[in-house]
């Protein structure tokens, strides 16, 4: 650890107990929406009848499904490893995905869910010696990067099926309003940020809005040649989590074409980014069942695969993140 290390970043200090009734109502929201949509799901189907749908799933097929999945999580430490490289921050891939992992696990069970999983690894990452506000920019870039990737996923996987346009209109508007921040952070000659807010940041909080303007620059000398390298690595791990989820359906003989499985795995992700849940739970299950419902595939069928998905993909890699975790305070 560099000797001029932050202990605390500037992202993780004292809360303010004024927004403590705001940040409490917020997280009762999301479990009430979790626990309903759960509960009409399940009261509407039968939970009985979902659970033996996800206990015959081929325990043979799922294996190769998580190894993907993880697979897909490492390659997602290889894009913020170049958009690491860019901010100044010399960080092994390794370490990243370590970091990646440990984030997953504390989010399965921390308030906040991704909110915490997200200063967990801004926490760990200005351990290492890196400025906060490099830190936040890089794992901005990420997020935006791999949402922007998978909407173009939807987009070119949902042509050949033509479904349902409400989830066309759905993957381009989140495409286009990626594209903004997208090129906001890389391209050079763009800025959206109007003078006035710069203005005001520079009064209110000069330290940090110069610490952050210098961020967003150093991802703007860096240009096209890291953001495309990014997007070809986010479309790859897409690809790969599309295999994986594939693979999953076969493991329920659910009749799915891998063209389809792209599209829907798409929608279920995207629906999940709204922040009205804990870990997409709920909203994750009422996707599937729409989703599926295109394709004939019965209502418990549905959300069995939806758990199936939450178990490989979200818990299972949220465990693994715990035994690294483990493993890293053995080391100590």
């Amino acid at each position: 650890m560099s000797s001029d290390a932050p202990h605390y970043p500037e992202l993780l200090e004292q809360p303010d107990k004024r927004k403590a009734p705001t940040r409490i109502v917020a997280r009762i929201f999301r479990a009430t929406v979790a626990c309903l949509l759960l509960y009409l799901v399940f009261s509407q189907i039968g939970a009985a009848e979902i659970l033996r749908r996800a206990a015959s799933a081929d325990f043979a097929i799922l294996l190769p499904a998580v190894a993907l999945f993880v697979v897909v999580n490492y390659i997602a430490s290889v894009r913020l490893k170049y958009l690491m490289d860019a901010q100044g921050l010399s960080l092994t891939v390794p370490l990243i995905f370590e970091i990646n992992l440990t984030a997953r696990f504390y989010g399965l069970f921390l308030p906040g869910g991704n909110l915490s999983a997200l200063l967990i690894r801004i926490f760990r990452f200005a351990r290492e010696g890196s400025q906060t506000e490099r830190i936040v920019t890089a794992l901005f870039a990420d997020r935006i990067l791999a949402t922007w990737s998978l909407c173009l996923i939807g987009i070119l996987f949902w042509m050949p099926a033509q479904s349902d346009w409400l989830w066309l209109f759905a993957f381009v508007a989140a495409f286009f309003a990626c594209l903004v921040p997208v090129a906001a952070i890389f391209l050079d000659t763009w800025s959206f940020v109007p003078g006035w807010f710069t203005d005001l940041m520079r009064r209110l909080a000069p330290k940090y809005w110069s610490r952050l303007s210098e961020a967003v620059r150093r991802s703007r000398r860096s240009g096209l040649r890291t953001m495309n390298r990014s997007i070809v690595i986010s479309l790859l791990a897409h690809l790969i989590g599309t295999v994986g989820y594939w693979l999953l359906a076969l493991s329920l003989d659910l009749e799915l074409s891998l063209m389809a499985i792209g599209w829907i795995r798409a929608g279920m992700m995207l629906a999940t980014l709204l922040p009205v849940s804990i870990s997409g739970l709920g909203v994750r299950e009422a996707a599937s069942l729409v989703l599926l419902s295109y394709y004939g595939i019965p209502a418990d069928a549905a959300i069995a695969y939806s758990l199936i998905v939450f178990m490989t993909s979200i818990l299972f890699i949220g465990l693994l993140g715990g035994l690294t975790e483990a493993w890293r305070f053995s080391r100590r």
